[in-house]
């Protein structure tokens, strides 16, 4: 018991530190509101978008797809089933209408880059890094495309959303470039003849180095500066004055995206439909168990939505979900399944 317990807190705590570091410098005045922003906009563009094309760049397809395509399949269908029951509790939890596509949106959306990733890793090493890579091209894809649908559906100014408006906008996500980007280098590698080492007759990692090199360093600063950003970025003023709707939002991302998510997913390795190892859990606890994107509050504002509403879940789900995680990383580690 005593490992299971170290294990889930050598897995939390280094995020945990990093959330704290960023609340702490932010009071301590080192960073203003546009500082912030720009951080948060340069991060978002260009290291997440180098961290995702690395990451499917170093992937080896020489024993076939690190992950069987049915897993995907089940993934995104627990997705769907979280965003139909998001809808229907949206009508019941509130009124205003502005607050409902939010509601939605803490219901199906996590976090599954910025904090998914490195727990991915810190659960499951490199394999689970991996394995939560593959997951994140459909992942983004649907919590892009389906939050600008919600957002637009409920914004204040009652405008429907547009089929092209939608898919411009999963377009210019950096995520899915970068995705995008992994997935045709390792394609076309796959194409390229093999010299008498084994190795590509030419590959952007050996036949470019000072490139590569370059957006592995970019990509190492992802993670530790979007943590930093989101906890410089916590406000929790205001809290008051959508309580009902937030404490509703927050178990909906910590307790109910988990349970659902999971619970599908343990019933189909018990049918033997799919066959979870570590680094499948590893890498789905990320998609299934992490706080609201910080991303959320920022569509919420572009799509005339309560942003207030959402940035409130952002920090309150990041908090909790330092708990809720370390009791999920618990109880899979107990089962053997971590």
């Amino acid at each position: 018991m005593l490992d299971t317990l170290s294990f889930s807190v050598n897995a939390i705590l280094p995020l945990v530190l990093l959330i704290l570091l960023g609340y702490g410098v932010r009071r301590l005045g080192f960073f203003s509101d546009a500082a912030l922003k720009q951080l948060n906009r340069f991060n978002f563009r260009v290291p997440f978008c180098a961290l995702m094309f690395v990451n499917i760049y170093n992937m080896d397809l020489s024993s076939g797809i690190p992950v069987p395509v049915r897993l995907v399949g089940l993934v995104v269908l627990a997705i769907v089933i979280l965003t139909v029951l998001g809808l229907v509790l949206a009508q019941v939890l509130t009124k205003e209408r502005a607050r409902k596509g939010v509601l939605v949106q803490a219901m199906f959306r996590s976090n599954s880059a910025i904090i998914g990733l490195p727990l991915s890793e810190s659960v499951a090493g490199a394999a689970g890094l991996a394995t939560a890579t593959v997951f994140q091209l459909p992942v983004v894809i649907y919590f892009n495309a389906m939050s600008v649908v919600m957002l637009s559906l409920y914004s204040r100014s009652e405008e429907k959303p547009k089929a092209g408006k939608v898919f411009a906008g999963v377009l210019k996500n950096p995520l899915i470039q970068g995705l995008l980007a992994g997935a045709l280098a390792l394609v076309i590698r796959q194409f390229i003849p093999v010299g008498a080492d084994g190795l590509p007759v030419f590959s952007i990692r050996y036949s470019l180095p000072w490139l590569y090199q370059a957006l592995s360093y970019v990509s190492r600063v992802a993670t530790p500066l979007a943590l930093i950003v989101l906890g410089a970025q916590m406000r929790f003023s205001d809290a008051s004055l959508f309580r009902h709707e937030l404490i509703s939002g927050v178990i909906m991302r910590l307790v109910g995206a988990p349970i659902i998510g999971f619970g599908l997913l343990l019933l189909a390795a018990r049918t033997g439909f799919v066959t979870l190892s570590p680094a499948v859990v590893g890498g789905l606890i990320g998609v299934f168990a992490s706080p609201l994107s910080v991303s959320a509050m920022v569509m919420a504002a572009q799509m005339d939505a309560d942003d207030k509403l959402a940035g409130q879940i952002v920090a309150w789900s990041s908090i909790m979900g330092m708990l809720s995680l370390f009791v999920i990383i618990t109880v899979f580690r107990a089962m053997g399944l971590l």
